[in-house]
């Protein structure tokens, strides 16, 4: 049995499930609405005997699944209703509430890091988060390129970085947020920096800037245990992706090829990913007319069906293969 936790519309989840079905693998897909029914978490002999739990009527055995791939979403423990109606709303009960709430989230984190650390697995849900520094501190670590970066509140301090680097982008500490409003879908993108010379605000809320660097072109690289996927991405010859090509132009899509990394370049990204425990993610780089490589970031959780499709690599396959280690 493998254990899928992902969201409702996740098309790279019902592509992987169908090369699990061809395997011939049992699976149960437990989606963000979906919650867990811990029934029993029992040790025996010193190690867990058990941990049954629900899910949506399904009994199972975390203890003796196969595999575990953390794709999207979350595990949720869901309090028995009856206990929350049993008490009346007062700010004593409110209380409890909380402490149980609490106590359900210890149960969560638990069934995590076993999940994490006893089960064959790709991915985590406890190391899904971007942490985008932390990333850019440790691939200078290994020897990979990162473009000059600052964060900063103050003009005056981003002037001085303009003045030295000339032209600059800004883009997102953390995840590109996403929203919709009445019918519109509205997020954020990487952007280049005008003039700042006439800024009125002398400080403003912490911001990621970075030289600007002329690519030629940019690599998504699918990493998977080791196994390394690389793409280019000619996004450089259309206007409309030449700052960031998730600014998709449908009618002139960019050309995407496969793409062979050196060996060197291909142990730098090794180390990186062991050093940040990641054993899969899409990682990002560019490369420039001078055939420099500069690494921009990984996404523990990123797509991989553009990478998947355009270069013929069967990345679902690959990811079945390693949850049931074949």
């Amino acid at each position: 049995m493998i254990l899928i936790v992902t969201s409702n519309e996740d098309q790279s989840t019902n592509d992987v499930i169908k090369w699990l079905d061809y395997f011939g693998e049992k699976w149960l897909r437990l989606n963000e609405d979906d919650y867990l029914i811990v029934k029993e978490i029992k040790y025996s002999n010193n190690i867990p005997a058990s941990i049954l739990v629900n899910i949506r009527g399904h009994e199972i055995d975390l203890c003796t699944i196969k595999g575990y791939w953390y794709r999207r979403g979350g595990l949720r423990i869901k309090i028995d209703p009856r206990i929350l109606e049993s008490l009346e709303f007062n700010s004593v009960n409110k209380k409890i509430i909380r402490y149980l709430e609490e106590e359900s989230k210890s149960l969560v984190h638990f069934i995590n890091q076993y999940l994490e650390k006893e089960i064959n697995r790709v991915n985590s849900e406890l190391n899904s988060d971007n942490k985008k520094m932390f990333y850019l501190h440790t691939a200078m670590k290994v020897g990979l390129n990162v473009p000059p970066t600052i964060i900063t509140t103050e003009s005056n301090r981003l002037r001085e970085f303009k003045n030295k680097y000339e032209s600059l982008i800004t883009k997102s500490i953390y995840e590109v947020m996403t929203f919709t409003n009445e019918g519109m879908i509205f997020y954020n993108q990487t952007h280049s920096i005008p003039d700042i010379e006439n800024a009125v605000n002398p400080t403003f809320f912490p911001s990621l800037f970075q030289q600007n660097i002329e690519k030629f072109i940019e690599l998504r690289i699918f990493y998977l245990r080791g196994k390394i996927f690389a793409m280019a991405i000619f996004s450089q010859s259309n206007e409309k992706t030449k700052q960031d090509f998730r600014n998709y132009d449908y009618e002139l899509p960019n050309r995407n090829v496969p793409y062979k990394l050196d060996a060197d370049l291909e142990n730098k990204l090794r180390n990186f990913m062991n050093e940040i425990n990641l054993d899969c993610g899409s990682i990002d780089m560019i490369v420039t007319k001078d055939n420099q490589y500069y690494f921009l970031e990984v996404n523990p959780i990123g797509q991989f069906g553009m990478v998947s499709y355009p270069c013929g690599y069967y990345l679902e396959k690959e990811i079945a293969a390693a949850l049931i280690n074949k």
